[in-house]
């Protein structure tokens, strides 16, 4: 995998960030996760939260936020991540976030958990996120990739019986 990310990168070419006209050396972070289904390759610029839109335009294929939308994406499918009773039983519970991508045709792409969380709930949400479903997101009218973020809360159901007690 490293060596396709690689050979990709040496066939891209860049423009040169500039402050007042004159061209500055930066640096960026780059993701390049790969899929069977594909590679999308995610570039945050350095200092950017993740909110608000990049200071450079030069980027002709990247995600855009929710909020640029023409509106919050439609979902077609979303059922809820499993929630075992014997997870409830064990005392697995908490807040999972999972950060992913909607492609141009509705497609959840690499979800990812962010911040800690309980194992097998994040995996349940991992594997929830993926087979959701979306009408394809719109800016101006037109189909684009959008980053989004579900919160996932795991809380026994009112009136369920309490964690049994480790045993050792």
């Amino acid at each position: 995998f490293a060596e396709a990310a690689l050979e990709a990168v040496r066939q891209w070419r860049y423009t040169p960030s500039q402050i007042g006209g004159e061209a500055v050396g930066s640096t960026i972070t780059l993701t390049i996760q790969f899929e069977v289904n594909g590679v999308l390759a995610y570039v945050k610029p350095v200092g950017v939260t993740g909110d608000e839109e990049p200071v450079l335009e030069t980027f002709t294929y990247r995600a855009v936020n929710v909020s640029a939308l023409d509106r919050i994406p439609t979902a077609l499918t979303r059922e809820g991540p499993m929630y075992p009773k014997e997870w409830i039983a064990q005392g697995r519970t908490g807040a999972v976030t999972v950060e992913f991508f909607i492609d141009e045709q509705g497609a959840v792409r690499f979800p990812v958990i962010v911040g800690p969380a309980d194992d097998l709930l994040a995996a349940a949400c991992t594997i929830a996120v993926r087979k959701w479903r979306f009408a394809p997101p719109l800016m101006k009218g037109r189909p684009v990739l959008v980053r989004a973020q579900q919160v996932f809360h795991f809380q026994p159901p009112p009136g369920a019986p309490s964690p049994r007690p480790a045993t050792r």
